[in-house]
C-alpha cells in the first residue's frame, strides 16, 4: 500500500475496525467491561485463554469460564473495586471446556468520561500457569530439605521469568539467571544484599514496605511498579510475593517477576491511537459538514433560481396560449406542477445536506422545523416541545445536536413502526437535555451491539466530541427513549 498513515486506515477500514486490528496484534488478552461487570469486548487472545467464543463471553457470559472455586471470590473482588473505584488486579483460574485449568493474572484500568464519571474498565489478561506451577514446584522443593542448593538453582534457571528468594530482612538468598539478566546484575554481587542499594529512594521504600507487609501478615501481594536499577532503563514489572515458613519457623519471601514494559507501552500506544483516531474522525466530520454546506448552497442558490426562472417562463407561455387550446393548457399546468414538485425536492435535499434554518434561526427552530418535515414525509405524528426560545450556543455543538436528532428520526422511520414521536428540549442545571421518545416496537440492545450498527456508533461519537452523554433506553414492544445531555452554562438559554 502506498499510504500507511492513520487517515488511510480509517478511510479504508473505519474507526472501529482499525481499533480492533490494533488490539488483535497484542500477545495479551484484552477485554472491556462496563461498571455492571458486563463484558462488552474481548480480543482473540483473551478468547483463546478463556476458551470461549465472543458471543459466549459478552455480558456476564465470561463468568462461565471461571473455575467454580474462584467465581465467588472474583465477582466479590470486582464489586469491591467498582464500589471504591480502584484498579483491578487479581489472579484466578479459568476452566476450559475440556477440564484443563489455566491460571491467569488480570488487571484493568479505570476508564472515565470527560466529566470524570466511571464508565468501566479496560483490562488485560496474561496466562501465568507456568509461573504458578513453577511457584508450586519451588515451594515443594524448598520443603524437601535433602534437595541441594545446586539442584534448586538449576531448577529455577529453567524458568523464563525472574525468580528470587529473600530472608525476613529482604536480603536476597537466591536468584535465577533471568533475574540477573533483566536487571543487568551479577549473582555474586547481589546475594546477601537487599537490592535497595541499586534503585532510587522512592522505589526502595515501596518494595521494602511490601516485603515487610508480606513477611508480617502472610498475605500474597501482586504489585505493578517501576524499577530502575543502576540508572539503567526504567522497567514496568509485575511482582508476586509469597511468604514461606520452613519447619523451624523461619520466614522467607518468594517472588516471581513478569516484565510488562512492552505490554504497558502497547496499551499506551492503543490509547494514543484511539485518541488520534477520534481527532481524525472529528476532523473528517468537520470537512464533510463543510462540503455538505457548500453543496447545499449550490443546490439552493443555483437550482432554485433556475427552477424559479423556468416556472416564470412556463407561466408566461401559458398566458400567451389561447383558452380554447385545452390540451396545451393542461400540458403547461402539468409542467408548472412538476416544477413545483421539483422545487420542493430541491429544498428537501438542500435541507438534508445542511439546515438553513439552523444557520439562520438557531437550534430550537431547526429542531421544530425538522419535526414538522418528518411528520409530513412519513405520516408519523411528531410533537416538539421546548420552553427555550433562543440558545447562545457554539455552532458546532448545535450542529452535533441537530445531526443526532436527524439520525434518531431516520432510525424511527426505518425501524420503529411508531405512530407517535415526542421530543423535549429543556435545561436541567447546567445541561441541555434533548429527549426523543417513540411508541414503536423497540429492540434488543444486545442485538444492535452485535450488528455493529453505524448509526448508533456515529451518534455516540458525536456526543463524545461534545463532552456529552447519550443514553438509549428500549424494550421490545415498549418503544425507545433516547436522551442526549449536553454541558451548558446556566442563564444563557432564554426562556419564554
Amino acid at each position: 500500500m502506498k499510504n500507511q498513515n492513520l487517515e488511510y486506515f480509517v478511510n479504508q477500514f473505519g474507526l472501529e475496525k482499525t481499533c480492533k486490528y490494533l488490539s488483535t496484534q497484542l500477545p495479551v488478552g484484552i477485554y472491556i467491561m462496563n461498571i455492571k461487570g458486563d463484558c462488552v469486548y474481548a480480543n482473540e487472545k483473551w478468547l483463546e485463554i478463556a476458551d470461549l467464543k465472543l458471543e459466549e463471553a459478552l455480558g456476564t457470559g465470561w463468568i462461565n469460564a471461571l473455575h467454580p472455586d474462584d467465581k465467588l471470590k472474583t465477582i466479590e473482588h470486582w464489586h469491591k473495586s467498582v464500589k471504591f473505584q480502584t484498579h483491578l488486579n487479581n489472579e484466578y483460574r479459568f476452566m476450559k471446556k475440556n477440564g484443563e485449568i489455566t491460571w491467569v493474572e488480570g488487571s484493568a484500568k479505570k476508564v472515565f468520561n470527560p466529566k470524570n464519571e466511571l464508565l468501566g474498565y479496560f483490562g488485560t489478561t496474561i496466562n501465568i500457569t507456568d509461573r504458578k506451577n513453577a511457584e508450586k514446584e519451588l515451594i515443594k522443593a524448598k520443603e524437601q530439605a535433602e534437595i541441594s542448593e545446586k539442584y534448586i538453582q538449576s531448577f529455577i534457571n529453567k524458568i523464563g521469568d525472574p525468580i528470587f528468594v529473600k530472608d525476613d530482612q529482604s536480603r536476597l538468598l537466591l536468584v535465577n539467571d533471568a533475574f540477573c539478566t533483566i536487571f543487568g546484575l551479577s549473582r555474586d554481587k547481589i546475594i546477601g544484599k537487599t537490592l535497595a542499594e541499586e534503585v532510587t529512594e522512592k522505589q526502595r521504600e515501596q518494595f521494602l514496605r511490601i516485603d515487610k507487609q508480606v513477611i508480617t501478615d502472610g498475605q500474597d501481594n501482586v504489585t505493578e511498579e517501576l524499577l530502575t536499577v543502576r540508572n539503567g532503563p526504567t522497567l514496568t514489572i509485575s511482582t508476586r510475593k509469597t511468604r514461606y515458613i520452613d519447619e523451624n519457623g523461619k520466614r522467607f519471601l518468594i517472588g516471581l517477576i513478569y516484565d510488562i514494559t512492552d505490554r504497558k507501552k502497547a496499551i499506551a500506544e492503543i490509547e494514543q491511537s484511539r485518541e488520534e483516531l477520534r481527532l481524525l474522525a472529528d476532523h473528517l466530520q468537520t470537512i464533510r459538514e463543510e462540503e455538505r454546506a457548500h453543496i447545499a448552497r449550490e443546490v439552493h442558490d443555483e437550482l432554485s433560481q433556475q427552477l424559479t426562472a423556468l416556472k416564470m417562463d412556463v407561466s408566461w407561455i401559458r398566458k400567451k396560449i389561447l383558452p380554447e387550446e385545452v390540451p396545451l393548457q393542461k400540458k403547461l399546468e402539468a409542467m408548472i406542477s412538476l416544477i413545483d414538485d421539483t422545487m420542493t425536492k430541491v429544498r428537501f435535499i438542500g435541507n438534508s445536506l445542511r439546515s438553513f434554518i439552523l444557520d439562520d434561526f438557531g437550534l430550537v427552530d431547526a429542531l421544530e422545523f425538522q419535526s414538522s418535515e418528518f411528520e409530513k414525509q412519513h405520516s408519523i405524528h411528531c410533537h416538539f416541545n421546548s420552553p427555550i426560545r433562543e440558545l447562545d450556543i457554539d455552532k458546532n455543538v448545535a450542529l452535533g445536536i441537530f445531526r443526532i436528532y436527524q439520525e434518531t428520526l431516520t432510525n424511527i422511520a426505518r425501524h420503529s413502526q411508531a405512530i407517535n414521536v415526542t421530543t423535549h428540549l429543556k435545561r436541567r442545571n447546567e445541561h441541555l437535555l434533548l429527549t426523543i421518545h417513540d411508541n414503536g416496537k423497540g429492540f434488543n440492545p444486545e442485538e444492535i451491539k452485535n450488528k455493529k450498527t453505524l448509526g448508533f456508533v456515529g451518534m455516540r461519537e458525536r456526543a463524545f466530541m461534545m463532552s456529552s452523554k447519550i443514553n438509549i433506553e428500549t424494550k421490545k414492544g415498549k418503544g425507545t427513549t433516547i436522551t442526549l445531555e449536553v454541558p451548558y452554562k446556566m442563564g444563557v438559554a432564554k426562556l419564554i
